[in-house]
């Protein structure tokens, strides 16, 4: 099994266009700090950035689902305005030539999970839904 981003909603979107992703964009994540470089070259947002990024305590030494309970819970939320540049840019900029982009990921999948992200996002800000990035496994 592997890890991937997933789109959680607030408040849940049941008929998310992503709902057919119940193991998140593998891709993405595999990519994504290439993605987050190219993105903040672009002057986007990064993706990760709509994650999780609290420190973890140097000595902790847990499963990360044990952050929680060391952390508390995670509680913060954004616009899906906010994350359309970068989606929308990191597309276009992979239509046109892929391996500026990403020259270890599989551009064609890329592609995939970051459109099927963007109408999930799409659909989320018209319902006025805030929405962050969460590791699935």
């Amino acid at each position: 099994m592997s890890l991937g981003f997933h789109p959680e909603f607030n408040p849940s979107q049941p008929s998310s266009a992503f709902a057919c992703y119940p193991d998140g964009c593998c891709e993405i994540l595999s990519v994504c700090e290439e993605l987050d470089s190219f993105a903040t070259e672009a002057g986007w947002r990064p993706l990760s950035s709509f994650a999780d990024n609290r420190p973890v305590p140097e000595d902790f030494e847990g499963d990360p689902s044990e952050l929680d309970d060391i952390q508390g819970p995670w509680e913060e939320w954004f616009t899906p305005a906010d994350a359309l540049p970068t989606i929308d840019g990191l597309i276009g900029a992979l239509e046109e030539n892929p391996d500026d982009v990403s020259e270890t990921g599989d551009a064609e999948a890329l592609l995939f999970e970051l459109r099927a992200l963007g109408d999930a996002l799409r659909a989320a800000d018209s319902a006025r839904a805030s929405f962050r990035l969460m590791l699935v496994e």
